[in-house]
């Protein structure tokens, strides 16, 4: 399933994809459970036991029950649209044409957001440094996760700013201290980042963090495709273009630690929560290694896709580059 958040008044409500239609599943619930008439108390309450609204709220019964909840409200939903139309689920706040609907990052509201620096082969290659031994890991805060439809302003600290097309792992379950052989029933799905960095502020001193972690400098989105429908992530193939050109392209069968032995190792230091993402790291392009180097400039506009992950569009705002 492709799974999104809906930027709700109200919060974030998960939704599901259903061709080119954005299905909100506790609302599809509600009516489904309502039958002929509007949803009453009972049926919400029932809807919010179910499936809650909320990303983490979904995933606690665990992630086969959550997906199965999910689907079976998404048919409902599909079923009310075809019979009543569009502008029918609309009005009943079921229903949206994907490409009007307003999407938050596909995880949850107060998710914690770690990232893997250097963990492609080709990208410890062009920035000349040997493959680490254990995973670089650093945070990127809340006020810089953004959704997969938002612009990002250049700060006016920095004009250095770069481009990292990721694959971002979403936690499915709690999980602490789990071996490799467990890691991977522990992920909900799969969707994509643009790790956006300063790089002027990022090599100031040996901690990055930083450097990553303006406000907006970590679009995600713009769905997560669930673990079921995508057991092989080292298959696909991850690419970022700036205003249409190929930036970076890489096998994420590239990744130096995998994404078993990055949840497992996580886990031994972290307790890893439902909703939780995880940056994978970027393959060889970035703007810093080329000659000259290719900082992001307003207006500019970065794409990371990677196969059924779709495409991450954002566009950079702000004031020239110096």
């Amino acid at each position: 399933m492709r799974i999104v958040n809906l930027d709700t008044p109200s919060g974030w409500r998960i939704g599901a994809i259903d061709g080119d239609t954005v299905i909100d599943l506790n609302r599809a619930l509600q009516l489904s459970l309502a039958g002929k008439r509007l949803p009453g108390k009972a049926e919400r309450e029932q809807a919010d036991r179910e499936l809650p609204a909320a990303f983490a709220g979904w995933l606690a019964p665990g992630l086969n029950a959550a997906v199965g909840t999910a689907r079976r409200a998404a048919e409902a939903g599909a079923v009310l649209v075809e019979k009543h139309g569009s502008a029918w689920a609309a009005a009943h706040q079921l229903a949206w044409p994907l490409a009007e609907a307003a999407l938050a990052p596909p995880l949850a509201q107060d998710a914690n957001v770690l990232a893997i620096g250097l963990n492609y082969r080709s990208h410890a290659a062009e920035a000349k440094m040997e493959i680490p031994k254990y995973p670089m890991v650093f945070a990127k805060p809340r006020p810089s996760v953004g959704g997969p439809r938002e612009p990002v302003s250049i700060p006016k600290a920095s004009r250095r700013i770069d481009y990292e097309g990721e694959i971002v792992i979403v936690i499915g379950r709690r999980c602490k201290e789990v071996d490799e052989a467990s890691a991977l029933s522990c992920v909900a799905g799969y969707t994509l980042a643009n790790d956006l960095s300063a790089r002027d502020w990022q090599f100031r001193t040996s901690e990055m963090m930083l450097g990553k972690a303006f406000d907006g400098f970590c679009p995600m989105g713009p769905w997560m495709v669930t673990a079921d429908e995508l057991s092989d992530v080292a298959a696909l193939t991850l690419e970022t273009r700036v205003n249409g050109e190929l930036r970076q392209s890489a096998p994420a069968s590239d990744m130096i630690f995998s994404v078993a032995q990055i949840v497992a190792y996580l886990s031994q230091v972290m307790t890893l929560l439902p909703g939780d993402a995880i940056l994978t790291g970027t393959p060889a392009g970035i703007g810093a290694t080329r000659d000259p180097r290719l900082w992001l400039a307003p207006g500019d506009r970065v794409e990371v896709s990677a196969g059924v992950l779709g495409t991450l569009a954002t566009t950079l705002e702000g004031t020239a580059a110096r």
